[in-house]
């Protein structure tokens, strides 16, 4: 039996997610969907140094990317991002934000 995938996307006090709205590049809606939101930092080289840059991303249910791509923006909060690329198995996807 394929496991339920709402528990990890629960938005409650004993859940991990947050609420996004994807939207088009134009600004209209597509959908709002909750999703588990990481600020990462990431190592970029720069010459002959490493320097630490934000990676932020998201995971969601690969089906509430459905007609979302990269030209496409994500609202978490009052905060806007890019997305730069994403990924998925079919069930659960991963989607590399930029800070717009």
């Amino acid at each position: 039996m394929p496991e339920n995938l709402d528990q990890f996307f629960d938005t409650s006090a004993a859940g991990h997610a947050v609420a996004a709205t994807f939207k088009t590049a134009a600004g209209a809606t597509i959908r709002s969907a909750n999703v588990i939101f990481v600020d990462a930092l990431g190592d970029v080289d720069v010459g002959d140094a490493e320097v630490e840059t934000p990676r932020p991303f998201i995971s969601c249910k690969d089906a509430d990317l459905a007609s979302v791509d990269h030209s496409c923006k994500v609202t978490i909060g009052a905060t806007t991002y890019r997305i730069i690329q994403q990924a998925g198995d079919g069930r659960l996807a991963t989607v590399l934000l930029q800070r717009s």
